[in-house]
C-alpha cells in the first residue's frame, strides 16, 4: 500500500480519536512537517471525512470528525471575542432566538458565528421569519420552539360574539284610546281651516342695479416642453445598448454548456502523447479530479522513469505540491506535476527551496 495512503489513513484515525485538533497537534505526533501534514487534512476533508472550522485557534481552525460537533464549543469559546461569547452563551441558554427579537449587537454577533448559530427562514402569513439555532439541537425541538415563538408573536384575539339587538316590540294600545287620539286630531285639523291667518301683501321695493363685472381671467402661459439636450439622449441610447450588449453576453455564457468532466482524463492522456511520453500505470484517485501515473520519458540518455500527478482545481498550494513530491519520493521517482491550476507566490518559492526536482507543468483542460 502506497506510504501516503497509509499516513492519510493513520491521521483520520487520530483526529477520530483525539478531535477536535489543529494541524500542530498533528504534525507533532507523527514527527512531520506541518505543511505536509496539512495537505493531507485537507485532502481528508475534501473527501467528507473530516470536517473544518469557521472560528481559529490563533491562525489554525479546529480538524475533527463527525459526531464530536458538541466539543467545539468549549474549545473555542475562550478564543472568540466577547461579543461572541454573549452572543453564544445568549443562543446557548435559548436554543432558538428569534432575529427581530434580540439587539442589534446579538444579531451581528450570530452571523459571524457560523460553527455554532445555523440560519432558519420561515414563511409565515406573508412574512419572512429569520431564526437562529443551536447547532447541537436536533430538528424536533427546533421545531416546537419556533412554534411557541410564533404563537406568542401572532397570537390573535378571537373574535367576541356580536349580540344582536331585539326590536322592541310595541304593545298594541287599547280601541277606545285610539278613537281618543283620532277626535282630537279631527278637531285641531278644523280650527286650523276655520281660522285662516291673514296674508301680508309684501311691500314693494326696488332692486339695486348691481354692476356686474367680468372677472378677467389670466391668460394661463402655455407649457413649454422641455427639450432634452441631444448629448443626453445619446448618452442614453448609448447606455442602453451597453446594457443590452451585457445581457446578450451573460445569457451566452449562462448558455454554453460546461465543459464535460471526461476531457480532464482525455487532456493529460493527450498532453502526455504530445511529449511522446509513454503511460506505464495509471490511477484514478479521485474521478475527473486527481490521477496518478507512472510514465516513461525519453531523452538522450534513454528513458527515465517520472511520477506524474495530474489535478483538476483552480488553485495549488505549497501543501499539495509537498503532499504529490512525496508520493514520488516513496516509489524512488522524480515527480511531474501537471494541473489546470494557478499556484500560490508561497507555494513557488517553497518549491524551489525545499523541492528540487520537482517538475511543474501547468496546461489548459
Amino acid at each position: 500500500m502506497n506510504k501516503v495512503l497509509m499516513l492519510k489513513e493513520q491521521i483520520y484515525n487520530f483526529v477520530q480519536r483525539t478531535g477536535p485538533i489543529i494541524p500542530i497537534k498533528v504534525a507533532k505526533h507523527f514527527k512531520s512537517d506541518t505543511i505536509f501534514i496539512s495537505a493531507i487534512l485537507s485532502e481528508l476533508i475534501t473527501g467528507k471525512k473530516l470536517k473544518l472550522t469557521k472560528a481559529k485557534i490563533g491562525s489554525s481552525p479546529l480538524y475533527y470528525a463527525p459526531g464530536q460537533e458538541p466539543k467545539l464549543a468549549n474549545i473555542l469559546k475562550p478564543y472568540l471575542k466577547q461579543i461572541f461569547q454573549t452572543a453564544l452563551e445568549f443562543l446557548e441558554e435559548r436554543k432558538v432566538l428569534r432575529d427581530q427579537d434580540c439587539e442589534p449587537a446579538i444579531r451581528a454577533s450570530l452571523r459571524e458565528l457560523k460553527d455554532f448559530a445555523k440560519p432558519l427562514t420561515i414563511q409565515v402569513e406573508g412574512n419572512q421569519e429569520l431564526f437562529w439555532q443551536y447547532y447541537t439541537l436536533n430538528n424536533e425541538e427546533t421545531k416546537s420552539l419556533i412554534n411557541e415563538i410564533l404563537e406568542r408573536v401572532y397570537k390573535k384575539e378571537e373574535p367576541k360574539p356580536e349580540v344582536k339587538e331585539e326590536p322592541e316590540v310595541e304593545t298594541p294600545k287599547p280601541k277606545e284610546e285610539i278613537k281618543e287620539e283620532q277626535e282630537q286630531i279631527n278637531q285641531e285639523i278644523k280650527q286650523e281651516f276655520q281660522q285662516p291667518e291673514p296674508v301680508e301683501e309684501p311691500e314693494e321695493f326696488e332692486e339695486p342695479e348691481e354692476e356686474i363685472k367680468e372677472e378677467e381671467q389670466p391668460e394661463e402661459p402655455e407649457e413649454q416642453e422641455e427639450e432634452q439636450p441631444e448629448e443626453e439622449i445619446i448618452e442614453e441610447t448609448e447606455e442602453k445598448s451597453l446594457l443590452k450588449k451585457e445581457e446578450k453576453e451573460t445569457l451566452l455564457i449562462q448558455d454554453q454548456p460546461k465543459q464535460r468532466e471526461k476531457d480532464f482524463e482525455k487532456t493529460i492522456i493527450s498532453f502526455l502523447n504530445k511529449k511522446e511520453i509513454n503511460i506505464l500505470e495509471k490511477q484514478t484517485i479521485k474521478k475527473n479530479r486527481e490521477l496518478n501515473f507512472v510514465v516513461k520519458v525519453p531523452s538522450n540518455m534513454g528513458d527515465l522513469m517520472y511520477f506524474v500527478k495530474a489535478k483538476n482545481k483552480k488553485k495549488i498550494n505549497e501543501g499539495e505540491l509537498l503532499l504529490a513530491f512525496t508520493e514520488g519520493q516513496n516509489l524512488k521517482l522524480p515527480t511531474i506535476y501537471v494541473t489546470n491550476a494557478e499556484t500560490t507566490k508561497k507555494a513557488i518559492v517553497y518549491k524551489e527551496k525545499n523541492m528540487k526536482g520537482l517538475l511543474y507543468k501547468k496546461i489548459k483542460f
